[in-house]
């Protein structure tokens, strides 16, 4: 018994050409375009609670952001990443606790992730989590008010 194998004709009377120019096509996908951007801008502002400027600056620069993050146990997870939304859903996926962003901040020369951990190092937990100790909270709102 042979197996043969098998190759399917194609027949075509038209010709290949590759497709042609859509104006119209081009602008409705130009306009869906904007319109994500616009809805992530508003998820932004939304979420980290900051206006549309700055929600715009966040999502245009890639500039490495400390981050605060809150268990529901209490405990204050500081980090650094550049794109909050992809670290959220990765702790989220990862943690058994509801996890709430609680404040985030550009990264500058005298403003570093393993700084600030350093300076909070007497309520430190474990990894990168940290007690929620007043100092701690308070520098956080001092640090939200600077940005305002």
């Amino acid at each position: 018994m042979s197996k043969e194998l098998l190759v399917p004709e194609v027949i075509t009377d038209k010709p290949i050409i590759p497709e042609v120019w859509d104006y119209d096509k081009s602008v409705k996908k130009v306009k869906g375009l904007l319109e994500k951007k616009e809805n992530l801008i508003k998820e932004t502002c939304r979420e980290l609670k900051i206006g549309k400027n700055k929600a715009i600056e966040i999502l245009e620069q890639k500039k490495r952001m400390i981050y605060f993050i809150q268990a529901t146990n209490g405990s204050i997870k500081i980090g650094s990443c550049i794109d909050i939304k992809i670290r959220m859903q990765t702790l989220q996926t990862g943690s058994p606790l509801q996890l709430t962003l609680i404040g985030l901040f550009y990264e500058e020369k005298n403003f570093k992730e393993k700084e600030i951990q350093k300076q909070f190092n007497y309520c430190h937990n474990h990894g990168e989590w940290f007690s929620p100790d007043k100092n701690l909270i308070i520098f956080l709102e001092r640090k939200k008010n600077e940005v305002k």
